[in-house]
């Protein structure tokens, strides 16, 4: 979905005096290094003030004594040198102090560049970047429905980095520009009124001329760019197999991931900004336009005895060199602004937005889903929003359907009346369920939008292999989603062993279940740690299990590494089919209850669909299996078929009654056999085989 129409939920208008206010904040959560910054600012003012002056009184010191009619020299800080001091002796004394000066400038202005490097490459761009990435992966599916993965990763990456530009360059460039022109436009207009205004009439063209300075250093990059695009990468694979991520609970360890990769990348920053500070104050020695008019007018000035050399015009030149260097950053302050609030509105909307899937106060933590799973009404929609009100001690009693279970086993409790073109469905109240502190949803509402999934109602036996049919934007894959929780529904609710999936502990119940989807994804990694993935701990024999009961073991030894080859991106060097049963083996690994089949041979030839169906035979023994296909060859084995159809349940039952009955899944079957026949007309033609002698098609009814 476009991120132009993925805002209708998660987008919200934040005022400016808003933005300011968070971001005040979040330079609030900083303020020691913050205020260290300034004061080290404020150190670095008063010794270039007073390096200014003494060089000024050295100038004066030296004029008078080569012309004793001169001026009569003022010493800084009320000094008077002794009486048998030679100028000379005079004159060194105040060079030692300004190299002294210069010296303790240098050392400042050194830690000022490491304090505001470390302060926000190594403090606020990691912290704002993690707790994004954490919020990311607790955010339910609908996020990531409504807002491209480009869009999500540039929130992560260049909005953090434009947000934190507020504090160190809005925050403490401008109130150190603040202080630094008035203490520089006082002291420039104590020594001179008319000079300073003249000297202050150019600095308007400073306003357009700011720029030239910003391609100089870029060596030192390459490394820092290589460990941002592994970094983005991991954040990359993360989201885009979100799903994964969410089914098998790995939140927790994708975020350390995460966090070991941006901490390379914050070391490597911080070695670059050392060398950066070394360069920088020499950046101080450049001299701007208006000293032109400095020394002309300044010039004028001192010949006609106005003002003294070196206090007055010397002193004068250093303080409007400063003066200009701060009103060309004025500018790059008012850019700042601009790009770290456009920055700032997406990197809050994220951390904003709520989560729609999240644990209940005290919930349960189930140790085994035994798989008994039932629908009561369930119905939702991509387009609304669930508001949630936890409520103690209050029962969820209400009216809601009654539920014919579906068949347990082969030929097993059939009712026939239950398969009569749509479900039997009644009215009774049940039974009040809650959790071990009577804690429960006690409401959710559905606002604006049609309906994807509409008043499903089933239930699902331990061990029952359920398929799922329908045409294309029936809900199928919605349905399934609804299982590990990806979303809470609108309407009605569903229970897993009698429990209501909102009271139990969301993280415990995911990993009770495995899912393979139609195009699974694998992460750059070994063979074994995507197998493992749901279980990082697993040993290698768990993992050559499951691989073994996957149909997995012998094409993976077959690799040029065996377990240990490392896959390339999403697993590009494997076929659909390996991919297929290397994730079917990552989902049995942890011996699930439960485990949901998205359509696995969707996109897969005859041969690979035949492998994955004999893996799938093994995999879906004990275990409660729903299945999802348009295939019937798949959706016969199941024990029960439930047909959706624009979001109802309007068919269920087994393959044999189905294609008995008239419906989508009969029609199906039909054009389905009508084509088979045609492939097998065609092949007999081809191969002059007569149509007696052709018995190994699928029958498909």
């Amino acid at each position: 979905m476009s991120e132009s129409n993925s805002n209708y939920f998660y987008t919200r208008d934040y005022s400016t005096a808003e933005l300011v206010r968070r971001l005040l904040a979040l330079a609030w959560q900083f303020r020691l290094d913050c205020l260290l910054s300034l004061l080290l600012s404020l150190a670095l003012l008063i010794l270039a003030l007073g390096g200014l002056q003494l060089l000024g009184v050295s100038i004066d010191v030296i004029r008078h004594a080569l012309d004793p009619g001169q001026r009569v020299p003022v010493y800084p800080f009320h000094w008077n040198p002794p009486q048998p001091w030679t100028p000379l002796q005079i004159v060194t004394v105040l060079a030692s102090a300004i190299v002294v000066q210069a010296l303790l400038r240098a050392l400042l202005t050194y830690q000022y560049n490491m304090l505001t490097a470390r302060l926000t490459q190594g403090k606020i761009v990691p912290d704002l970047r993690a707790r994004l990435y954490a919020r990311l992966q607790r955010l339910s599916f609908r996020f990531f429905d409504q807002h491209g993965s480009s869009s999500i990763f540039n929130r992560v990456t260049g909005d953090v980095q434009n947000t934190r530009l507020f504090v160190d360059g809005v925050i403490l460039q401008g109130l150190n520009m603040l202080l630094t022109l008035a203490v520089y436009f006082g002291f420039m207009w104590h020594i001179h009124a008319g000079l300073t205004v003249a000297c202050l009439s150019v600095t308007v063209g400073l306003w357009w001329v700011t720029h030239y300075y910003s391609q100089r250093l870029r060596p030192a990059y390459l490394r820092n760019r290589e460990l941002q695009d592994e970094m983005v990468l991991l954040f990359s694979e993360s989201v885009r197999g979100m799903q994964t991520v969410k089914g098998f609970g790995a939140e927790p360890h994708q975020i350390r991931r995460f966090m070991e990769a941006n901490r390379r990348v914050s070391d490597q920053q911080e070695r670059i900004f050392r060398d950066l500070s070394l360069f920088t104050p020499a950046t101080q020695w450049l001299s701007q336009l208006s000293l032109i008019i400095l020394f002309a007018y300044g010039g004028w000035l001192y010949v006609h005895g106005q003002i003294p050399l070196g206090s007055g015009l010397v002193v004068f030149a250093g303080l409007l060199q400063q003066f200009n260097g701060q009103v060309a950053n004025i500018t790059t302050i008012a850019n700042s602004v601009q790009q770290s609030f456009t920055a700032a509105r997406r990197v809050f909307e994220v951390l904003d937005t709520p989560f729609e899937v999240e644990n209940a106060p005290n919930a349960i933590v189930p140790s085994r889903v035994k798989g008994r799973i039932r629908f009561e009404g369930v119905s939702f929609s991509y387009l609304g929003r669930v508001e949630r009100r936890w409520s103690r001690n209050v029962p969820l009693q209400e009216k809601r359907p009654t539920i014919l279970p579906l068949p347990f086993g082969r030929g097993e409790g059939r009712g026939e009346g239950s398969f009569s073109g749509k479900p039997i469905i009644g009215r009774s109240p049940l039974s009040e369920i809650q959790s071990r502190e009577g804690l429960l949803p006690s409401s959710s509402t559905i606002h604006n939008g049609h309906h994807t999934l509409e008043k499903i109602s089933f239930e699902a036996e331990p061990g029952q292999v359920v398929g799922i049919f329908g045409m294309t934007g029936a809900g199928k894959s919605t349905l399934l989603g609804m299982i590990p929780r990806f979303y809470d529904p609108h309407e009605g609710r569903i229970l897993a062993d009698g429990q209501d999936l909102r009271a139990l502990d969301l993280d415990a119940y995911r990993r009770n279940i495995g899912i393979v989807y139609q195009e699974s994804f694998l992460f750059s990694n070994t063979v074994a740690a995507n197998i493992a993935f749901g279980n990082p701990g697993a040993t290698v024999e768990q993992i050559e299990r499951a691989a073994r009961l996957a149909s997995a073991h012998e094409f993976i030894e077959a690799l040029p590494e065996g377990y240990e080859t490392v896959l390339g991106e999403a697993g590009v060097d494997l076929s659909g089919g390996q991919r297929q049963r290397l994730a079917l083996a990552r989902a049995l690994l942890l011996e699930p209850g439960i485990l949901l089949l998205d359509d696995p041979t969707a996109s897969v030839d005859p041969k690979t669909e035949h492998e994955i169906v004999s893996a799938l035979r093994h995999a879906m023994q004990g275990r409660t299996a729903f299945v999802v296909a348009n295939r019937l060859s798949l959706l016969r084995r199941a024990d029960v078929i439930l047909v959706l159809d624009k979001g109802r349940l309007v068919q269920q039952g087994t393959h044999e009654q189905l294609t008995r009955e008239a419906g989508p899944y009969r029609q199906a079957a039909l054009l389905q056999l009508m084509d088979l026949e045609q492939e097998n007309g065609a092949t007999r033609q081809a191969a002059h085989i007569p149509s007696e002698a052709v018995s190994s098609s699928p029958v498909l009814l």
